[in-house]
């Protein structure tokens, strides 16, 4: 009995952690009633009830999902909403939030997306998609650098030419 209190000890530990393995917690728990059910204790937590939090969870992120796309609707509709601090909020919501609960949200033009993922590889992506779109950004604002330089250059050379031919 102290060694199945010690395992359930350590399990609630584990679930403390930042990102608790799903399937660690379920083998210490079928270990667990396996070792009371020796006893004579019968768990009433069977397989359904893990399908049924699994459909309350896809219901609760259904919901989350459901309120950005409003949020982010009435933010890119409405002059007088703070358009650039809601959307903010949605794109922390997908980037943070959501990826840390293992949901990988998308944005597929209007439509909002979701999908149960490795919370690592959510945020993997997530990296390597900011890198890319920084690398874009500074591209455009190099190419922009050098054109208004090739503009600066161009003007002083037309400059050079005026004062030549006035002077």
């Amino acid at each position: 009995v102290d060694v199945l209190l010690e395992l359930i000890d350590l399990g609630n530990a584990h679930l403390r952690d930042a990102t608790p393995s799903v399937a660690l917690l379920e083998a210490a728990c079928s270990f667990i009633r396996q070792q009371l059910e020796i006893f004579g204790v019968q768990c009433s937590a069977d397989a359904g009830s893990s399908e049924s939090a699994l459909a309350a969870a896809d219901a609760v992120t259904e919901a989350l999902v459901a309120f950005r796309t409003q949020l982010r609707d009435l933010a890119a509709g409405s002059a007088t909403v703070p358009s650039a601090a809601l959307l903010a909020a949605c794109d922390a919501l997908r980037d943070d939030v959501l990826p840390a609960l293992g949901v990988r949200l998308s944005d597929k033009g209007a439509l909002s997306v979701w999908a149960r993922d490795d919370p690592i590889a959510i945020q993997r992506d997530i990296v390597a998609e900011r890198e890319a779109r920084d690398a874009r950004a500074a591209a455009k604002a190099e190419a922009a650098a050098k054109k208004a330089a090739e503009e600066i250059a161009k003007a002083e050379k037309a400059k050079l030419l005026y004062v030549l031919q006035v002077g």
